[in-house]
């Protein structure tokens, strides 16, 4: 158990997160917590160090699992992940084999993209992940606004909501562009891994508990950015901006 979400626990497993009803466990025993060690063969955490990091942060509230839309386009496409939402709008993706991850992201959307607080909490989070200090430079002197580093095999990358890649959201990144090749479906095999929003609606609806529900469908990325026109503070109009709604 990692976190209790009102009436619901998050439960943490090596390659998944999954959020249990109370009224449905019959006993709960509270056990010390285990070591969750650096990986000795990646630079990046895995999959259960960086969730249980990421439960531990004061803003990271109702950690929730969601589902992980397809992304079709930029240095991510087509390559598996699964998504977690907490907070307010913060989304955590982690791409690739769970043990060794082929990259993770950390974002927000529906706010300010200048949210300095926000952009604060993911670059120490991210920087959490990092055993070497060279990596937690790295992340620690990224630009806010747009930048991208190399050091060895790994991109440290700040994508602003602009980006086409963005889907609306700010984002700080650090993948590997060899493991993520190895990890890209192609187009034929995504068909057969993935459903559609519709498809599993339907198939929620129908009582099969396997499916997501309604409500955690909502949670997931659009697919396709919303784009909005406003006036900002300053009187400036902004025009076909992407947004998340």
């Amino acid at each position: 158990m990692i976190q209790t979400n009102g009436d619901d626990i998050l439960l943490l497993t090596p390659y998944a997160a999954y959020n249990y009803s109370r009224a449905h466990l019959k006993e709960i025993k509270i056990e010390p917590e285990k070591v969750t060690r650096y990986s000795s063969t990646n630079r990046l955490s895995g999959f259960e160090r960086a969730i249980l990091v990421l439960s531990k942060q004061p803003w990271a509230t109702n950690l929730t699992p969601i589902p992980a839309t397809v992304i079709d386009k930029g240095i991510l496409r087509n390559v598996p992940y699964c998504s977690f939402q907490c907070g307010e709008n913060y989304e955590v993706n982690i791409y690739g084999d769970l043990e060794n991850p082929a990259g993770i992201e950390i974002g927000f959307y529906k706010t300010l993209i200048d949210d300095k607080l926000r952009q604060s909490n993911c670059i120490q989070f991210m920087s959490d992940l990092f055993a070497q200090a060279t990596d937690k430079a790295i992340v620690q002197a990224l630009e806010l606004q747009k930048d991208l580093k190399i050091l060895d095999d790994l991109t440290f990358e700040i994508t602003p909501p602009i980006a086409d890649d963005s889907y609306g959201g700010w984002w700080v990144s650090v993948y590997s562009e060899k493991q993520l090749s190895l990890a890209r479906a192609s187009d034929d095999e995504m068909k057969h891994i993935s459903v559609s929003k519709l498809d599993s609606s339907k198939q929620s609806s129908q009582g099969d508990a396997s499916q997501w529900s309604a409500g955690e469908l909502k949670l997931a990325r659009d697919s396709v950015p919303t784009t909005i026109t406003f006036t900002n503070k300053d009187g400036q109009v902004i025009s076909n901006a992407a947004a998340r709604i």
